[in-house]
Order: C-alpha cells, then structure tokens, then sequence
C-alpha cells in the first residue's frame, strides 16, 4: 500500500532525467514497465514482478543476519 501511495503522489522525489543518469538501460525499461502495470491491472504487476526475479535475481546481504 505505501508503494502504491508514493507512486500517485503529485510530486516526483527522482526525475526520469535522474534514472537516465544513474540507472542503466535494462533496469530503467524495467522501471517504465513496472509504472505502466501499476497502471493498468492486478495482474499486470503480479507478471512483471514474476518476469523481474527472474530477470533480476534478489541479492542477498550474508553479513545481514536477518537474510
């Protein structure tokens, strides 16, 4: 919920000029794509995020003790 509050919210904390600067090609479609789900269905977001793990895989921190 608090996502999806953040992302509705009428001000940007990072320009897309920003995300062109310091995120690379292939992470910064997968952000357009993510925005594009939220935008459109439930569903949309549920595969994306199936598609991103795989894309994507999590990176887990072995000094954390709570990974």
């Amino acid at each position: 919920m608090k996502f999806w509050w953040q992302l509705s919210m009428s001000y940007q904390e990072v320009t897309i000029g920003e995300l062109r600067e310091h995120v690379g090609a292939d992470k910064l479609r997968a952000v357009e794509t993510l925005i594009k789900a939220i935008g459109q269905s439930p569903v949309d977001i549920d595969e994306w995020i199936m598609w991103a793990v795989e894309a994507f895989p999590v990176i887990h921190d072995r000094g954390n003790p709570e990974n």
